[in-house]
């Protein structure tokens, strides 16, 4: 086994993150994670979610959010794609990620992302946020659980405009339960 600390390559101009899962951890499989609309597993390991394919009315339903719930966080979206897995932790446990947005637009638009945890969605990217026009770069997420249970875990990428093929993205990484 390499043991490899904080590492990245690069590959046709993205950066990739390369982490080390401790024995103690459990890494979810991103390739076995159903997905409703367009996602592509990469070379890279990384679960690829491509804002095409699936209904709003649909991405929540599928995540378990309330009808409305994604145009009540003040965007407007049209279309998107999401994942999800339910999954079992002990109180204090902590579910990591990486992920990187691009919103695939060369100018700012109200495209967005979300990771949502047991049915409370959060933004981790809005197109119109973003000081480059496009990619937010990989960024860690955490967080730990109060209850040991079951627990859901959903990413969600959503297009603000119907922009003719210019569709948001989220690369999702090293989802680690530790």
């Amino acid at each position: 086994m390499i043991h490899v600390e904080a590492v990245s390559i690069r590959l046709d101009g993205t950066v990739w993150p390369i982490r080390d899962v401790a024995p103690e951890s459990q890494e979810i499989s991103l390739g076995e994670l159903p997905v409703l609309g367009s996602g592509v597993f990469t070379p890279m390991g990384s679960l690829l979610l491509i804002s095409i394919g699936a209904s709003i009315a649909g991405i929540e339903e599928f995540t378990g959010l309330p009808s409305g719930a994604l145009a009540g966080l003040g965007h407007d979206p049209v279309a998107g794609a999401a994942t999800r897995a339910d999954v079992y932790m002990e109180a204090g446990q902590t579910i990591s990620f990486d992920w990187m947005f691009d919103n695939y637009d060369a100018t700012q638009r109200d495209d967005s992302a979300y990771v949502v945890l047991d049915g409370s969605p959060i933004a981790l990217a809005n197109g119109q946020d973003a000081d480059d026009p496009g990619s937010a770069g990989w960024v860690h997420g955490s967080f730990t659980v109060a209850a040991t249970g079951m627990h859901s875990l959903a990413f969600i990428v959503a297009d603000g405009m119907a922009d003719n093929g210019n569709v948001p993205r989220l690369f999702i990484n090293h989802v680690v339960i530790a």
